[in-house]
């Protein structure tokens, strides 16, 4: 059975192990980079296994560029939320209480594979792809191997849709994975050939991997990716994906099929619900965050700090949980020395109320503000200084300041963190407000 893929675009209206591991091939006799293989294999076979119990909230900035030489800029963004069913990617808008369909068209360039296809079509025990050992490589810092691979479009169906234009085509990539611990890192892909009458330059797509802890087991999920399209012309197009609000896909979401619905009955007990848009939300942590030891994956809690009311109505009472993780930890060097780069990621609100029944709602809330500490801060500027001379050969100091600031994602605080600070207390309040996804038609 083949695996499938799409990329299309609508025109609207008109259209330490790793030494061991190299020394026991070496000892067997095997090519190098075969036990490291099976290993990464085997740790993506993990993920791939569960993964259509789980769904995500698929965030794409999509950006265009009319030619080479100006610049690329935002188009829209679109919100989806992405489950992997079958051997098929199904999407849904947040707000439609997980009803899912096979394609979800809205004009201009879209893709899907980057949560599950393109993966289990190099990954999967099933999976046809003819792999190479490249050797070593320094991939951010981390020792990593390096594979390349091709996919016939026998065994996976990438399918290209150019306004109208259609051609299957085979698939060729390249992914590289931590060499001590076989987790995959990156995985990119483009098509092995194009056809001239797509008129197209390039089609690539990048994918960033990252562990993430879910009912209590860890995974390799996809973190990020971008998709690129680069016409004959010149034209570009780009994908920025960000998944987030990872949870399991339980049996109250619908699935679609044609114009059928086939609902499922909710668990006992438990009433979903959806956030108002436009609510304030303030939010104190349960527990401590030492930055230190924390890792990506990590769960961390918070609490409501007050009721949270639509008008004259209780939405959320006080005391009533917020569950997440931690989606970010880097560090870097700047004008307030060495920092962490700490990002939070809320993903659930909950409570149970007077009579016992559980109240959940996915958490779509962008953050505003937090408390003021030393040493913290939601922004930092990356300052450059330049030498120029004059005519009577005299020197100029000119200073220049950028500011770097994160992505704008649901249910995500990002800061930066001294490391003389290096926790962050138990109490420390994030504010938020609540929103909702427009479609985008």
């Amino acid at each position: 059975m083949t695996m499938s893929r799409f990329w299309r675009l609508c025109l609207p209206a008109l259209a330490c192990g790793a030494s061991a591991l190299a020394q026991t091939s070496a000892q067997l006799g095997l090519p190098p980079g075969v036990l490291l293989l099976s290993r990464i294999k085997r740790n993506m076979q993990q993920t791939l296994d569960r993964l259509p119990a789980y769904a995500c909230l698929e965030n794409v900035d999509r950006l265009i560029r009319e030619s080479p030489e100006k610049p690329i800029h935002a188009l829209d963004a679109l919100r989806l939320e992405v489950v992997a069913m079958g051997e098929k990617e199904l999407f849904a808008w947040p707000d439609e209480q997980s009803t899912f369909r096979n394609d979800i068209t809205v004009p201009g360039f879209n893709s899907s594979g980057e949560f599950f296809s393109t993966s289990r079509a190099v990954f999967s025990r099933r999976s046809q792809a003819i792999i190479h050992y490249r050797g070593r490589e320094t991939f951010n810092g981390i020792s990593a191997a390096r594979y390349d691979f091709t996919i016939s479009s026998n065994f996976f169906r990438w399918t290209l849709n150019i306004e109208g234009r259609q051609a299957l085509v085979d698939t060729s990539g390249t992914f590289w994975a931590d060499a001590a611990t076989a987790d995959l890192l990156r995985l990119e892909s483009w098509p092995s050939h194009i056809p001239p009458e797509l008129e197209l330059s390039s089609l690539v797509s990048v994918i960033d991997y990252n562990r993430l802890v879910l009912s209590g087991q860890s995974y390799l999920f996809p973190f990020s990716a971008v998709a690129t399209m680069v016409r004959a012309d010149g034209r570009e197009s780009q994908n920025q994906i960000q998944f987030t609000h990872c949870r399991e896909f339980k049996s109250e979401s619908h699935l679609v099929s044609g114009d059928t619905v086939q609902p499922a009955p909710p668990p006992l007990r438990t009433v979903e619900f959806q956030i108002p848009q436009g609510l304030t939300f303030p939010i104190s942590l349960a527990a401590a965050v030492d930055l230190a030891q924390a890792r990506v994956g990590d769960l961390i809690r918070g609490s409501l700090d007050a009721d949270v009311k639509d008008k004259h109505d209780v939405v959320a009472p006080k005391g009533a949980q917020l569950l997440g993780r931690v989606r970010l930890i880097e560090q870097g060097q700047g004008p307030i020395g060495s920092y962490f780069i700490a990002g939070f990621e809320f993903t659930d609100l909950e409570f149970t109320d007077s009579s016992g029944f559980r109240h959940h709602a996915p958490y779509y809330a962008f953050f505003r503000d937090c408390t003021n500490l030393p040493g913290i801060t939601q922004e930092i500027a990356s300052s450059r200084e330049h030498n120029w001379t004059t005519s009577d050969s005299g020197w100029i100091d000119m200073g220049q300041t950028e500011k770097i600031l994160p992505p704008v994602l649901p249910g995500v605080a990002v800061l930066f963190i001294a490391k003389s600070q290096r926790t962050l207390p138990k109490g420390f309040r994030f504010d938020w407000e609540s929103a909702r996804f427009a479609h985008k038609q």
